[in-house]
């Protein structure tokens, strides 16, 4: 019965996708197989560049069909990663990338298995069963992009995202022209690139990872250096939010709802200090004095433009 029911998804397989990508079992979405090994924020940015989000699975049916089709192809890799992913320090829930429930699981024996840090699912290639694993782990992975992409502008040099429907624009001070960001140059600074730009806030844990993504990869980019937690300004990415003194706000007005702190933050006090995401082992929300050196780095976000 089971083979029965596999054959007549499968006859039902896209037709729009590129000859290079996979078909998926119905009109949406393609999928491509990503062979270069990444740590599971850099797999997302890369999807995320071709448009779509590391690989959502909501049934076993899809499961298998993805698993059988990584076979020769992830032949070198004993595991991949898929966009499910998790941090303990938030919430511990499990969540996809590209927003869809989770609803479905294909656990292995023992699985999850997790302690303090970020989690990302990779599924076994022989079995397909999935485990949690430290999102540093470098993996072939697979990327999910619509078969129709809907047409959105971004100005020259920012950075589309399909999840949030927003641009990004990385800033770095040695290109702009500053000692290093703080609250106001970085505002300034995005203000500078658009009048609607600001500096980037975060709305929840998908959005969280995909803001992750982008900085960790543009910051890994630009300098040839290893982060870690003692590196400071070279290693820092300021955002939008922002201590008054009282309260925390980002600083686009986004309701503050959200957060990923790391161990020991928010210190408060420090006065008025500005919120970072600090790139080392794990990439989480620390803070800086207002007075105290800032980052050498900084992430714009805007609304993206309908291209009607």
């Amino acid at each position: 019965m089971l083979l029965v029911l596999f054959s007549m998804v499968f006859f039902q397989l896209s037709l729009s996708c590129p000859s290079n990508m996979l078909s998926g079992l119905s009109d949406d979405p393609c999928y491509q197989l990503v062979t270069t090994p990444a740590p599971f924020l850099m797999a997302e940015y890369n999807c995320a560049q071709m448009g779509g989000h590391l690989a959502s699975v909501g049934n076993a049916f899809l499961n298998t069909y993805l698993n059988q089709n990584v076979q020769q192809k992830f032949l070198n890799y004993d595991s991949y990663w898929l966009g499910g992913s998790s941090n303990v320090f938030v919430s511990g829930n499990w969540v996809w990338t590209d927003g869809e429930n989770f609803t479905y699981s294909n656990w292995a024996a023992g699985q999850p298995n997790q302690n303090n840090g970020s989690y990302g699912i990779a599924a076994n290639l022989q079995s397909g069963k999935w485990y949690s694993v430290s999102t540093t782990a470098s993996k072939p992975f697979i990327c999910e992009v619509p078969s129709t992409m809907t047409n959105h502008k971004c100005p020259m040099g920012w950075i589309y995202s399909s999840f949030t429907d927003r641009c990004y624009k990385f800033a770095n001070d040695h290109f702009v022209g500053v000692n290093y960001f703080n609250y106001t140059n970085g505002k300034a600074t995005c203000q500078n690139y658009s009048s609607s730009a600001d500096l980037a806030s975060i709305r929840d844990f998908n959005e969280n990872t995909i803001v992750s993504a982008y900085a960790l990869n543009l910051i890994f980019s630009s300098q040839e250096i290893e982060c870690s937690e003692t590196l400071g300004m070279d290693c820092c990415i300021l955002i939008g939010l922002y201590y008054d003194g009282n309260q925390f706000q980002w600083t686009d007005g986004t309701p503050f709802s959200f957060t990923n702190w790391g161990e020991g933050q928010p210190d408060t006090s420090l006065g008025q200090i500005n919120g970072i995401v600090q790139v080392g082992s794990d990439v989480s929300y620390h803070n800086i004095g207002q007075t105290a050196l800032g980052c050498g780095n900084a992430l714009c976000e805007m609304a993206s433009i309908p291209d009607n």
